[in-house]
This record gives C-alpha cells, structure tokens and sequence, in this order.
C-alpha cells in the first residue's frame, strides 16, 4: 500500500472503512464479528501512519484526499477495535509533536479528534483530562492549519466528552473559546468549531452561564 498512485490508496482505504462500519454495525446490535479490522489492525496502523507523515505540502481541504481516507478509517478502527489502538495512537502523536515540520504537527491534531469517539470512551478521556492545555496551546500555533485543526479538536473533546470535564477544565475551555473569538486573526472555519464546541457544551449544561458566553460570543463577531 505505499504506493505512489493516491488513487490506489484511496481506494484501499474505501474498502477498509467499508468493512468496519459492517464491524461497527454488527457491535452496535450485539451480532458476533469476525475481527477483520483487529487482525488486521497493525498494518492498518502501519498504513494510516504512513499516509500521515508523507502528506503534501498543500493539500486541498475540500478534496478525497489520502489524509481524509487515514483519518476516516482511524475513526472506525476506533470504534470497532480493542483498547491497545489508543495506546498505539498516543505513541504516534508523540512523536509527531516532536517534531517542528507543521504537517506532522497538524497529522497529531487529526489523530487525536479521529479517535475522540470510540468504544474506549474511558481511555482517550483520561487522555484529554492530561493533555488538555497542551492541545488547548496548539491553538496559538503559527500554522494556521494547525490551530483550524486544533480548533477542530476542542469541538470533538466538548462532543464527546463535556459530561465528563471536571469544573476545573470546564471553565478553561470556556475561557479559551471566549479568548480566542475576541481575535481579529480567526478564520471563519476557527471561528464555526468554537462556536460549535460552546454549543455542545450547553447541549449538556443547559446553565445560564454557558448561553450568556454563547450570546456575548455572537454579540462580540458581529458589532
């Protein structure tokens, strides 16, 4: 599969993402599976890390592109396999973030948000609970495509995971969020995910706090 004809990959990565959300489907009735995606899952792995470390300088945001068919895939893989793919993630997002090249930077931030919804709801949350301000730093990154995708993140961690957050990182989020709209630098993808994550956040805290910080948001982008 490491292939230089993109056409190839993606469509090897379609027909793995067609297999597990058959997995996906027969897990969410209760219907015995037969664990393709987990034995085959290290070379899956192996693919989905390859892809993400070789992207193109400029990819199109908007096309099928090799980097969306790994993320889609990783996001079923996460849904259909057993706890040590979060282990196996947390080790490549590592070593991507160590690194100062943008895309591989940008390839962590895709991870982390692909695998934020997965059977092992648990697992990934602890990991949020401690790498909170580090990923909630990435949204001052100088790559712009890095702090849209990061932006990206926060929204699937108050998808997710908002029932979960302790007072403590409820408030730093929203703190966050307030912050960061009142930039004249956001972008209007950026500026979506933020208000997308404020609006998840009252889906589960239906204070009058949170629709006070949602309305002076709103109020703040448009005066």
């Amino acid at each position: 599969m490491y292939e230089d004809d993109e056409n190839v990959v993606l469509q090897i990565y379609e027909l793995w993402c067609s297999i597990s959300d058959i997995e996906i489907e027969r897990i969410k009735f209760k219907v015995e599976i037969k664990e393709y995606c987990d034995k085959f899952k290290d070379k899956l792995l192996g693919y989905i890390k390859y892809s993400l470390s070789n992207r193109k300088e400029h990819e199109d945001q908007e096309a099928w592109t090799t980097t969306k068919g790994a993320n889609a895939l990783l996001t079923n893989l996460g849904k259909c396999t057993h706890g040590d793919l979060i282990d196996y993630i947390t080790s490549i997002m590592g070593e991507f973030l160590a690194s100062d090249k943008v895309q591989l930077i940008d390839s962590a931030m895709l991870i982390f948000g692909s695998v934020m919804d997965t059977i092992h709801e648990q697992k990934i949350y602890s990991i949020v609970v401690e790498a909170l301000d580090n990923i909630l730093g990435y949204l001052n990154h100088k790559s712009s495509l890095v702090r849209k995708t990061t932006a990206w993140v926060l929204e699937r961690i108050c998808e997710v995971h908002t029932k979960n957050l302790s007072k403590d990182k409820f408030e730093t989020i929203i703190q966050v969020i307030i912050q960061n709209l009142r930039s004249n630098e956001l972008n209007k993808k950026i500026i979506i995910n933020m208000l997308n994550a404020l609006h998840q956040m009252s889906q589960h805290y239906r204070s009058q706090v949170i629709k006070l910080h949602m309305t002076s948001s709103i109020l703040m982008l448009i005066l």
